[in-house]
């Protein structure tokens, strides 16, 4: 692959890609920066919904599997020995999981609702970060 604006041989589109962000930043176009913006969010928003997941899951399994353990143990102690185990580490841990989870659905849906209701932030500056790109001096990181 050759990069079209300094015609260097490159062997993937990945290191083009690569090379043309880094040497060639002016190249980006706002269209460009808003599809990787997505894509960042979209990748975010995926990984919150399998930790929310699968902290309610493994909740779920932590405390049934300690109820499970607690109701066998006891069920044999009442025909033979008298002594059974009640796994409260289990059922502790087991709803803590469950806890987190559902909160981090119901924190994730918020996010998410009020990420559909308005625009992103970074809109109103992708200008301005073009023109930093190209060397003009109107940008100012965030923050300073």
């Amino acid at each position: 692959m050759k990069c079209g604006d300094c015609g260097q041989e490159f062997p993937g589109e990945s290191l083009l890609a690569f090379h043309r962000d880094r040497v060639h930043p002016e190249a980006i176009t706002a269209v460009e920066l808003d599809r990787r913006v997505a894509n960042v969010l979209q990748s975010a928003r995926k990984a919150e919904r399998e930790a929310w997941a699968g902290d309610i899951v493994w909740g779920l399994v932590w405390a049934g599997g300690g109820g499970a353990i607690t109701l066998a143990t006891y069920l044999m102690a009442r025909s033979g020995s008298g002594t059974y185990w009640v796994t409260s580490g289990a059922f502790v841990y087991g709803g803590f999981r469950l806890i987190r989870g559902l909160f981090r659905l119901t924190s994730n849906r918020a996010i998410e609702e009020a990420a559909d209701s308005e625009e992103p932030a970074y809109v109103e500056d992708i200008s301005d970060r073009l023109n930093a790109a190209r060397g003009e001096s109107n940008f100012r990181p965030p923050g300073i």
